[in-house]
């Protein structure tokens, strides 16, 4: 099994970039989404192997022309634009009605090159001028998979939450918001607070939610957005962090309200998931809503969710 790593390289714009183009590679930092999608989180490569690489544009104006380089001393590499990428080089906002396209790499091992670990880099340019460099992402970011806990025999969904429960539970934090304080949208931390942590077995979800600063606020809401594969809508399962009422879940989740915090369980067969899923976590509280991952314009695409794989 070898481990592919990313060599991220940053090459500087030209001086003669007008306002207009600085303002598009400013935007590209955060409303650019790239994913590969390897289902297991290895990508493995024996004298030859193919991936996809996933983008989505959720900036205010298209890309004019983007093209897709590997970098790297142990591979010869070919990258093709998906035959339904009608606007090829074009790549459409979503704001109108833009959609997920997708490269082709193809990636062959050198004469010589033994089994190890290697260099390669994904660079993403303007093809009108190729120094003028969008973005580049490491592989293990570009892939985001985890692997969930298992839950510890003593775990029990009863609202009376303890240190030795979910002491080795997966941890989701860090979610942002949107900011339009500038020209265009751009994405910064969230001070919402929330964190959730997370376990499973083969057949069910478990998930614990601290008791959030919910006082000040009329309307308190966390939502799960759940999807078996990146083509298919998710599912959103409502969470109200007031009173731990459900909406959308499916049959035998329950969810219940401790002093210190909201305990879930939520079955993972009626949602068609079995080996692994999706995920992406959002609060709206009140008119403020933050997420774990993409953006405002983002964030309920499958594409920009974490794959988490279910313990064995």
């Amino acid at each position: 099994m070898k481990r592919i790593v990313l060599l991220v390289l940053f090459l500087p714009l030209a001086n003669v970039q007008s306002h207009l183009c600085n303002d598009v590679f400013e935007q590209a930092r955060d409303n650019l989404a790239v994913k590969v999608d390897i289902r297991d989180g290895q990508l493995r490569i024996h004298q030859e192997a193919s991936f996809r690489v996933h983008l989505l544009n959720t900036m205010d104006r298209a890309i004019a022309d983007i093209r897709l380089e590997v970098i790297s001393p142990d591979f010869e590499s070919t990258v093709t634009p998906s035959p339904e990428w009608r606007s090829f080089p074009q790549l459409q906002t979503t704001r109108h009605g833009g959609k997920k396209e997708y490269f082709t790499v193809t990636l062959k091992r050198k004469p010589g090159v033994p089994d190890g670990r290697y260099e390669i880099a994904l660079r993403l340019f303007n093809g009108r001028q190729p120094r003028m460099e969008f973005k580049t992402v490491e592989l293990d970011r570009a892939i985001n998979v985890s692997t969930l806990p298992r839950k510890v025999p003593s775990l029990r969904i009863d609202g009376s939450i303890t240190r030795d429960e979910w002491a080795d539970a997966w941890l989701c934090t860090s979610f942002s918001q949107d900011s339009k304080s500038r020209r265009y949208v751009e994405v910064q931390p969230s001070n919402c607070g929330t964190r959730l942590r997370l376990a499973a077995d083969a057949e069910t979800l478990y998930a614990m939610i601290p008791t959030p600063e919910t006082a000040s606020a009329e309307s308190d809401v966390l939502t799960l957005l759940l999807s078996s594969d990146m083509d298919l809508p998710p599912t959103s399962i409502l969470l109200n962090l007031a009173n731990a009422d459900l909406q959308n879940a499916p049959a035998g989740a329950r969810a219940v309200k401790g002093p210190d915090g909201i305990e879930l369980t939520l079955p993972l067969q009626p949602l068609g998931i079995q080996k692994s899923f999706l995920l992406n976590v959002a609060r709206q509280r009140d008119a403020h809503l933050s997420y774990w991952l993409g953006n405002g314009a983002s964030y309920q695409n499958p594409l920009v969710f974490a794959r988490l794989l279910l313990p064995d």
